[in-house]
């Protein structure tokens, strides 16, 4: 793709600079406690460092050429009904320009409000970014994007540590590798943060062919923008494997490695890290006259040595999980369908199901059922979104279900919906549109409410 866009050289923003960068810490056994660390520190150094690095390689004219790229592949990937959910109303894929633009607007507030960043124990990987639902915070347009306040950015204490323990040993490779290896990962978890900004939204996920080596729709691997910007700009994928020979163990920098296709790699001369250090990005790590060979069996990434803390993570604690209502398919001729509460994390094989089972029909009485299950199950027919809800709600449902008396299925989940509304759980409503979808009861005088009410109705077994 050709590319007229602005200079490649990196660029300060106006409003931007160490006054407007955060470092906070996360080590503490309070996950919320992240006190801010000083400017003075080296902690706040080696973060300042890693991330201007890792802006500049996306400035850099490369760096633009691949996320427009990106972007334009990423629009291409989704049918017009998702298109017209995101934040940019443009075709992204035909209207090249306004890609650049796109592009240009996301570097730019990166550079006047950066994320805060959190050296954080409780990663295994180099950096994580989680987005967060910005337009519900901030607005919906382009110009109210903020992303101090889009993600929840880490990165990991233990490499930010072995950055401070190498420079302080004067271990200026080591220092060098580490500092690269943190500013792959800033540049990879901002490409995320793009994603987000284009869609607008912190679940829905990047196609499977925008990663390296691409997936496939039907295929198990997800997509991975981060990956796919690293293919375009660096020729591969550069990954750290640990060295068992080194005594540093978890806090070593590792052996490098670019991957080509997840099966071959070539080890990474000093040279090529040195020069991207050196802000130098005018050629990519891999090129065709390097040779590769078979990626060893034995290899282990750094990410697989590091243990995280085992303090509780507010990552955890405010992840979400998706709350259905699903229907089970016809049982028979003017038989009511069995309805179900699902809980679920999105993309998961398996939930946590909530029901009722027993009956009159089984000539059994009425029990209160809680069991993980396969979420495409088969007697399934249609599952319906309740909520998005808290992990730390998840005791909050479980409470709800088994104080709500056992009675026919249905009645039973809109007295459970209706005990959730009322702790601000599920959205208010809720309750009023299930007890309206309510069919009739055989055994019992249950069943529709009248037009004239959408109350609670008759809540006795029968």
């Amino acid at each position: 793709m050709s590319f007229r866009g602005p200079r490649s050289r990196p660029r300060q923003e106006e409003g931007g600079g160490l006054n407007n960068f955060r470092v906070l810490d996360q080590s503490q056994p309070d996950p919320v406690n992240t006190p801010d660390l000083p400017q003075s520190s080296r902690t706040f150094r080696v973060a300042a460092f890693v991330f201007h690095l890792g802006m500049s390689m996306l400035e850099s004219r490369r760096g633009r050429e691949a996320l427009v790229t990106l972007i334009s592949d990423a629009w291409r990937a989704f049918d017009r009904r998702a298109q017209k959910t995101f934040i940019p109303k443009s075709n992204l894929q035909t209207d090249l320009n306004e890609a650049r633009r796109f592009v240009d607007t996301f570097l730019a507030k990166c550079r006047a409000e950066p994320p805060n960043i959190i050296i954080s124990d409780r990663i295994t990987g180099e950096g994580l970014a989680q987005r967060v639902d910005w337009p519900s915070i901030l607005g919906s347009q382009i110009g109210d994007y903020n992303p101090k306040w889009a993600a929840m950015f880490r990165l990991n204490k233990t490499v930010v540590d072995s950055a401070v323990n190498a420079a302080e040993l004067r271990d200026i490779e080591a220092l060098q590798k580490i500092l690269f290896l943190l500013s792959i990962s800033v540049a990879h978890e901002l490409v995320h943060m793009l994603m987000g900004f284009m869609f607008g939204d912190s679940e829905r996920l990047t196609p499977p062919v925008i990663n390296h080596p691409p997936g496939t729709p039907r295929g198990p691997r997800a997509g991975e923008s981060g990956r796919y910007w690293e293919a375009k700009f660096f020729g591969c994928v550069v990954e750290a494997h640990h060295d068992p020979r080194d005594p540093r163990g978890s806090n070593q920098a590792g052996i490098f490695f670019g991957t080509l296709d997840g099966r071959r790699s070539f080890p990474m001369q000093h040279q090529i890290i040195l020069r991207y250090v050196q802000l130098d990005f005018t050629v990519p790590i891999y090129s065709s006259n390097i040779a590769t060979s078979r990626i060893s069996t034995r290899a282990v990434a750094m990410q697989d040595v590091r243990r995280p803390s085992r303090f509780p993570d507010i990552a955890s604690l405010m992840s979400t999980l998706n709350l259905y209502l699903a229907i089970s398919k016809e049982r028979g001729q003017g038989q009511p369908r069995h309805w179900i509460l699902m809980l679920a994390e999105e993309n998961a094989t398996h939930g946590i199901f909530y029901h009722i089972t027993g009956g009159p029909m089984h000539g059994k009485p009425y029990e209160v059922t809680i069991e993980p299950k396969r979420v495409e199950s088969h007697g399934i027919e249609k599952r319906h979104l309740i909520a998005h809800v808290l992990e730390k709600d998840r005791q909050k449902i479980k409470a709800a279900v088994r104080q709500a008396p056992a009675l026919f299925c249905q009645r039973w989940i809109v007295n459970v919906l209706e005990e959730l509304e009322k702790q601000g759980v599920v959205p208010e409503g809720t309750c009023s549109k299930w007890n309206e979808a309510l069919e009739t009861d055989p055994f019992s005088d249950d069943g529709p409410p009248s037009k004239k009410s959408s109350g609670g109705g008759d809540t006795t077994d029968a």
